[in-house]
């Protein structure tokens, strides 16, 4: 007896993930649940990226698709946040200095973010907006440094991607 079968097969995703990067890390390996279920069967799922992936700073958002035995697709998505640890400024700072740059562009990259870490380490939410432009400022630096032919484009790139998700961890706009 053929069944028809117009509803798609649905998704249980999370509602979304944010997690931390290890001491020193630019990324995290992030491990998830996506079920899938249909009234006729489903043929193919699949989520990308998988779970168990290696995801990068950021926002990156996984999409589902899963198709039953009568061709119907469903499909589902949530964002993955990997964000660095508030104390992280130390790791960013680190990371310049074993770029091997002359002293003068690594001290210029360097000076914003030594001003971040005393603000950044105490409850005081009057230093917050302080602690964003800082980081501000250290992201202008590298796009000068960028400019200038001091920094390539990969090294630049990941040192404002950090950037980028320590504004995120202190709730920079």
């Amino acid at each position: 007896m053929a069944v028809d079968d117009t509803e798609a097969p649905e998704w249980s995703v999370p509602a979304g993930i944010a997690v931390a990067t290890d001491p020193g890390a630019a990324t995290a390996v992030v491990s998830y649940t996506a079920t899938v279920i249909d009234d006729v069967g489903v043929v193919s799922s699949s989520c990308t990226p998988g779970s168990a992936s290696t995801f990068t700073l950021g926002t990156t958002t996984v999409a589902c698709i899963a198709v039953d035995a009568t061709g119907n697709v469903g499909t589902a998505s949530f964002d993955v946040t990997v964000g660095v640890a508030a104390g992280s400024v130390d790791t960013l700072i680190d990371r310049i200095a074993d770029l091997g740059l002359p002293k003068g562009v690594e001290r210029s990259l360097q000076a914003p973010l030594k001003r971040v870490t005393k603000p950044a380490e105490d409850d005081n939410p009057d230093n917050d907006q302080a602690v964003c432009d800082k980081l501000d400022e250290f992201s202008a630096n590298v796009a000068d440094r960028l400019a200038d032919g001091s920094l390539t484009v990969a090294q630049a790139d990941p040192l404002v991607a950090f950037s980028h998700a320590l504004e995120l961890e202190y709730g920079c706009d």
